[in-house]
């Protein structure tokens, strides 16, 4: 199962409901879930069941490390609205994965956390570059120097790292909507057919990643037009590519690996 239909699943809290094909996930699928658990619960799950799924595995394939990130921003009575980043951490060789987080109050004073793994691909003048001009950038200007060094690291590891970026922007509720845009190194196209006209037209395509809510879940996409989803108190707004060849919208279930 890929690790981000694994992640999806966990925090839904049963399997994913599939399509009429059997194979790929629903667009979307409405449901509460049973547990709506909190962020530190969340990351306490997915960490327990990362566990659970490593010590089913044979011994000479426990050796390999394991890293996830999470990210966003946290509600409390006491200390209000602040960023919030954890890390779920498989060191490697055969040891326990353990959760690690920054001291208290880190973003105090304009302080940014910026995550590199595995360690090596980033290189220390390229860290320091964007220590020193991520913290006064604008959401755009931080997305491009983001993106620009994941395709430098791409570069030089081309069988390790992909060109093509997801941005998922998160302000603060109420700031501006959630943004995610699809940012791909070359344009990605689908070709769509009409069967009454017998004909076949490729149109520019973005792709969007799992979302899920209390209430809502939507798969990874293909999407031609922007569009917007209310979950919520949160808006959040896909970004793709208008068509100009009759198709105002489309949004439909990539296809993905067969599942166990």
């Amino acid at each position: 199962m890929p690790t981000d239909e694994w992640i999806a699943e966990t925090l839904w809290g049963r399997p994913i409901p599939r399509g009429r094909d059997g194979i790929r996930p629903v667009t979307f699928a409405n449901g509460t879930i049973t547990r709506w658990l909190d962020i530190g619960q969340s990351i306490e799950l997915l960490r327990s069941e990362l566990q659970n799924s490593m010590d089913r595995l044979p011994f000479n394939r426990k050796k390999f490390p394991f890293e996830l990130a999470v990210a966003g921003w946290q509600e409390t009575r006491r200390l209000g609205l602040h960023p919030v980043i954890a890390q779920i951490i498989k060191p490697q060789g055969n040891t326990p994965i353990v959760i690690e987080r920054p001291p208290r109050n880190w973003h105090l004073g304009g302080r940014i956390a910026l995550l590199a793994t595995p360690a090596g691909y980033v290189s220390d003048i390229e860290l320091s570059s964007l220590k020193k001009n991520l913290p006064t950038a604008s959401p755009d200007i931080a997305e491009k120097l983001l993106v620009n060094s994941i395709r430098r690291v791409a570069s030089r590891n081309p069988q390790s790292v992909g060109k093509h970026c997801m941005s998922v922007l998160l302000p603060p509720l109420g700031v501006a909507p959630i943004r995610i845009r699809f940012i791909p190194n070359a344009p990605h196209t689908a070709v769509f057919t009409s069967q009454s006209q017998n004909i076949k037209r490729e149109i520019s395509v973005a792709f969007s990643p799992w979302i899920i809510g209390p209430n809502m879940l939507c798969s990874p996409s293909v999407q031609v037009g922007s569009g917007r989803l209310q979950m919520g108190p949160f808006e959040i707004e896909i970004e793709a590519p208008n068509s100009e060849k009759g198709i105002l919208g489309f949004m439909g279930s990539q296809h993905r690996p067969l599942v166990p």
